[in-house]
């Protein structure tokens, strides 16, 4: 849901970049959106259906914001963020301007996650990268141009997950770490408590292993961490990740 909805803070910031006061204000103002939006995913849908989202009609953007807008106040909620992102939203109301989310796809909330992949490729080109086939991903990925010294970077490949025992093992720590999040997304540190003394040791290790895994990768280099959520989602399992490590020695 994150990336379904941050597009409109920032289509608020091109309307009126004055007040983008630099990334964690931003990441703040979209942390809150979101936290919000999932809290009241119940009013939020049928808005955004309303009026075709994430493809707003000229005419359609002022209704939406104020909508919008009216909604996050009739819960009177006290988030400072919050309260700032519904004025911008008042304000580009007014404007009737929403940049990205006119002449999209209706109905699409998340087109692709292309940008996951090719954005590895760039940031770290003098690497080589290993993805699971997947037809259109590939197809997009080559026909994406970056180049280094003139040449275009080729340096990815695209292979069957069933010859490659590397993909093979992501795949399972990709699906670990999925269930370990989902697990603290909804927890706190008192309930994380109360789950370790429940634990084997042997399970506590198993703990143990994974948080270390995630810090050696941190401390190697940070940009390996690669996060889709909200900031507010990345501090919070942070956390509960320090916990664990902690009641797992």
């Amino acid at each position: 849901m994150y990336f379904s909805v941050v597009d409109i803070v920032d289509s608020l910031f091109a309307a009126q970049p004055q007040f983008n006061f630099g990334l964690e204000w931003a990441q703040s103002l979209k942390a809150s959106l979101h936290r919000f939006a999932i809290s009241h995913m119940d009013e939020i849908l049928p808005i955004l259906h309303g009026y075709n989202y994430p493809s707003l009609d000229k005419e359609d953007i002022k209704n939406f914001c104020y909508e919008l807008s009216d909604l996050i106040q009739s819960y009177g909620d006290e988030d400072f963020y919050l309260e700032n992102f519904r004025q911008l939203l008042k304000a580009n109301g007014r404007k009737g301007e929403l940049v990205f989310i006119e002449d999209n796809t209706p109905g699409l909330l998340v087109e692709e996650y292309f940008g996951l992949r090719d954005g590895r490729c760039a940031f770290y080109k003098d690497s080589m990268h290993y993805f699971d086939e997947e037809a259109e991903a590939e197809i997009a990925l080559k026909n994406t141009i970056y180049t280094l010294k003139g040449e275009k970077l080729s340096n990815f490949k695209f292979i069957n997950s069933k010859n490659e025992r590397l993909i093979q093992i992501s795949d399972v720590w990709v699906g670990l770490l999925g269930k370990l999040f989902a697990e603290l997304d909804q927890s706190t540190p008192e309930m994380i408590i109360s789950k370790m003394e429940s634990l084997t040791q042997e399970q506590k290790e198993c703990i143990r292993i994974i948080n270390s895994l995630v810090d050696r990768a941190e401390r190697l280099h940070r940009g390996l961490i690669q996060n889709v959520n909200s900031i507010e989602i990345i501090h919070h399992r942070g956390l509960l990740l320090g916990v664990l490590g902690d009641l797992a020695r």
